[in-house]
């Protein structure tokens, strides 16, 4: 049934409509929050075409447009996050089941709660969270771009049956092999 498909939004879009109706918000919140609702948009492309999440873009926006205190930035972004990586879940759930490997997903389910659990007993100042955002996202894109374009190199020719190295990549690998 392809209504299943959609149930989770059939389920919380008219929650969401009749809540904003019913306190008479639409707007207050879109006159004062617009900036979000772009980086949303901005961030469900992202997080489709790339391994992170919309909350990589909800962070900064919150933080440097909106003005909003290190610590609600990063309840948004992990809400963002979390709405997102769920509804993903539930999709692949729904029409990709073969793709899930159960010991996988247990296995970081188990490790991601044992995180969820240490990061809520630990509040660091607003400046070192910023920090250490700024660096993950930043080693991300290094890490996203040395092997999507520096070790792998797709060729254009179909008698090919893989994928050649990048010379780039080959001298990195020829300097690390031997340590």
């Amino acid at each position: 049934m392809v209504w299943r498909t959609f149930a989770p939004a059939l389920l919380v879009w008219p929650l969401w409509f009749y809540t904003m109706s019913f306190n008479d918000v639409w707007v207050e919140v879109f006159s004062s929050y617009w900036p979000m609702t772009l980086a949303m948009v901005l961030g469900s492309f992202i997080a489709g075409s790339t391994p992170l999440g919309g909350g990589v873009v909800a962070y900064p926006v919150a933080q440097l447009v909106l003005y909003w205190p290190t610590p609600d930035s990063r309840d948004a972004a992990i809400l963002v996050q979390s709405i997102g990586m769920n509804a993903a879940g539930y999709l692949l759930l729904m029409k990709k089941r073969e793709l899930l490997e159960r010991d996988f997903i247990m296995t970081f389910t188990v490790w991601g709660a044992i995180g969820v659990l240490l990061g809520l007993g630990v509040s660091p100042s607003p400046g070192l969270t910023n920090i250490i955002f700024s660096t993950a996202v930043f080693m991300f894109a290094l890490a996203y771009f040395f092997a999507s374009e520096v070790l792998v190199r797709p060729t254009h020719n179909e008698d090919a049956k893989q994928d050649s190295m990048h010379p780039l990549g080959e001298a990195l690998l020829d300097i690390l092999m031997p340590l």
